[in-house]
């Protein structure tokens, strides 16, 4: 793994780790550390999930927070179900057939991305959201990063159930597709942490 340290002034800074991989660190009031992921992968109808995997390496490894961001292009929103699994197992249902509509965020995901203006704007899933994810109305985009300028979404499951836990390792962002009806693409997607 790759260990970087966080900057101290509000620029953004993008290290490429793989062809189709780059951790970020956003900084400023929050000093949050944001990693992001292209995964431009198909969700089969029906039956299949899409996963993307971050392998992680915190400056300070204790999770206090963890927002979970997506990207993801679908006809029928009401068909997918999305989940984040931790390194040590720990599992949280972020929505179970909860959004409705086409899309989830908006705008394009790049495999390398160069500057914060190039990200999407991702459906954010955060404990301290403005709306539970059943409130919501597509394409949910709440924004780059935290702290995020649009609306962000409470999970269905609280994501505090990895507070207190080692964020090194690898973490699972899962989007599955559970009812027949239209195909989709699973296009990038961020964890937050500690912001």
């Amino acid at each position: 793994m790759t260990r970087l340290r966080p900057i101290t002034d509000r620029a953004f800074i993008t290290v490429a780790v793989a062809a189709a991989a780059s951790l970020v660190f956003a900084a400023g009031a929050s000093a949050a550390f944001v990693t992001y992921q292209f995964a431009n992968k198909p969700i089969p109808d029906g039956h299949g999930a899409a996963k993307l995997k971050f392998n992680i390496d915190l400056p300070d490894p204790a999770v206090t927070d963890v927002d979970a961001l997506l990207r993801v292009k679908h006809r029928k929103t009401q068909q997918l179900s999305m989940a984040l699994k931790g390194p040590d197992g720990t599992k949280v249902k972020l929505s179970k057939h909860d959004t409705h509509g086409r899309h989830l965020g908006k705008k394009r995901c790049l495999a390398h991305p160069m500057s914060s203006t190039e990200f999407p704007d991702f459906m954010a899933f955060d404990d301290e959201g403005d709306d539970p994810v059943s409130a919501g109305s597509a394409p949910y985009a709440s924004g780059r990063s935290p702290p995020y300028p649009f609306p962000s979404f409470q999970p269905r499951q609280p994501l505090s159930a990895f507070d207190g836990s080692s964020g090194d390792g690898t973490w699972k962002l899962t989007v599955k597709d559970t009812k027949p009806g239209a195909a989709g693409m699973f296009r990038c997607g961020r964890l937050a942490f500690n912001d």
